[in-house]
């Protein structure tokens, strides 16, 4: 492949999400054959776990992959509020002395900057 080439190629899967991506190089490197995958790991970056994970989902049909996600569900960081269910309470009595504005609306503000708050 050209130096052109491989630009035109890494422009192009820079515009794909994360599963895209890696359905992409899996195919490329199963149509280029013997050494493929290491050439497209060369060409893009992509690890060969990413490219393996491509061509698994790929031979599986994408079974596995939820459609209109990108992500599984339930993936990532517990909100803060869920590992710790008194945050919330702690917070409001710490910033209670520092809270001005109209007390029945919306209009609360702090009076103090985080970084006063945080001394």
């Amino acid at each position: 492949m050209t130096r052109a080439l491989h630009h035109q190629v890494n422009l192009f899967i820079s515009r794909l999400d994360e599963q895209q991506r890696r359905w992409y190089c899996a195919l490329e490197s199963k149509r280029l054959g013997h050494g493929g995958e290491q050439l497209i790991v060369r060409i893009t970056g992509v690890s060969e776990k990413t490219i393996r994970r491509g061509r698994r989902e790929l031979a599986g049909e994408l079974a596995e992959c939820p459609v209109g996600r990108i992500r599984h569900a339930g993936g990532g960081r517990p909100a803060a509020e869920v590992r710790d269910p008194e945050l919330e309470g702690t917070l409001e009595r710490l910033l209670a002395p520092e809270t001005a504005g109209n007390p029945q609306g919306r209009g609360k503000y702090k009076r103090s900057s985080l970084r006063q708050l945080s001394l």
